[in-house]
């Protein structure tokens, strides 16, 4: 049984006495602000201080340990967002010698690819946390590292009519960790109606490789839909508004049948009317034949969902069965739409322009490492 501690956030006495008495392995998933959180910092000190569990560290790409300074000063480390840990007899001492054995080198430790994005490196995460599960001493292990990864110079994004595509912000583990959450949930609501369900993570695939733009064209222009989800760094983002610009200009072609289904995470903030004007100008390339802005503008009129992954899994379910039943069950061949998309000439034009510039970001390139 897989217990999650956003089940119980708003008992955190019940959430501190689970972890306590009933966890056997408590996997701690490292982000840029896992330990500031008061509730993850609770579950760390119970954890390593006051159970018998198996805790493995998880570290993702982007989380940054505590200086030594901040250790010695955990109290304004962790956002307390309300929450008195001392109330649960649980002192700031005590969070910040637990930290200091969590991230020592006598703690279990799985260090994650930046491009862990797919179900089988999810599936090897959960193999590797459960690996040593009979014995008491310490491991460390890689998962998802670039040389493992898909071919480094070559695209195999999926290139089939009627797949179902999740954009997210691949600089963002937790955005990459939503679209994880998400694709396993969509799976498993559209098999029980649809045939042949294929569901591929566009942000797997990255700028910077030959054909990397072309590939995610096709894919959007042969997709059933496109789910997009929206983190706190969306917006600046050019991949996922290169993707973006690409799924409004189809949208606006007649009898267009793409489902663009936007999905809000926890820190995103809408833009403000001078973002259109100013910052995605300098972001993407204008064109004299396509108005970025406008297609940008078109997106926010769309239907969005919240995804809410800080909530209970119940919850969760709840918000990706409404997108699913949004989803249609058929579609028109892809040669119709790229027809109709090849004859506008717009924004064709003005993405490949743009290609370039965005497939050079050497951005992009340094950032695929590990640890």
């Amino acid at each position: 049984e897989v217990f999650i501690d956003s089940d119980n956030l708003k008992d955190l006495d019940t959430l501190f006495g689970i972890v306590k008495t009933q966890v056997k392995t408590m996997a701690i998933y490292l982000t840029k602000n896992t330990l500031r959180r008061p509730w993850c910092a609770g579950e760390v000190a119970t954890a390593v201080h006051a159970s018998k569990a198996r805790v493995v560290a998880v570290y993702t790409s982007h989380f940054e340990p505590p200086t030594e300074d901040e250790l010695q000063d955990v109290r304004n480390y962790v956002d307390s967002d309300g929450v008195d840990l001392q109330k649960y007899s649980i002192s700031f001492d005590l969070v910040s010698s637990a930290f200091r054995k969590l991230l020592g080198q006598d703690m279990n430790k799985i260090v994650l690819s930046h491009r862990l994005v797919t179900d089988t490196a999810y599936d090897d995460l959960a193999r590797q946390i459960l690996r040593d599960f009979s014995t008491t001493r310490a491991s460390s292990f890689n998962v998802g590292s670039t040389s493992s990864s898909k071919g480094s110079n070559q695209i195999l994004l999926p290139d089939n009519d009627g797949q179902f595509l999740i954009c997210a912000e691949r600089q963002n583990d937790e955005a990459v960790a939503a679209a994880g959450i998400l694709a396993r949930k969509m799976r498993v609501l559209l098999m029980h109606s649809q045939e042949n369900v294929q569901i591929t993570s566009v942000h797997e695939y990255q700028p910077g490789i030959e054909g990397w733009p072309e590939a995610v064209e096709k894919a959007v222009e042969g997709a059933r839909s496109l789910i997009f989800l929206l983190s706190n760094g969306t917006m600046q983002d050019q991949e996922q508004l290169f993707i973006m610009l690409i799924a409004m200009e189809l949208k606006q072609q007649p009898d267009h049948d793409l489902l663009v289904a936007p999905m809000v995470l926890p820190g995103f903030h809408f833009p403000s009317p001078t973002y259109f004007e100013t910052t995605l100008p300098s972001l993407m390339t204008p064109h004299p034949e396509a108005d970025n802005a406008e297609l940008a503008r078109n997106f926010f009129k769309l239907i969005a969902s919240p995804l809410s992954i800080d909530a209970s899994d119940s919850i969760i379910d709840v918000q990706v069965s409404d997108v699913a039943t949004r989803i249609p069950t058929s579609m028109r061949s892809r040669n119709a739409r790229m027809s109709r998309l090849s004859s506008t000439g717009t924004l064709v034009g003005d993405l490949r322009s743009m290609r370039t510039s965005i497939a050079n970001k050497s951005i992009y390139n340094a950032d695929v490492r590990e640890i």
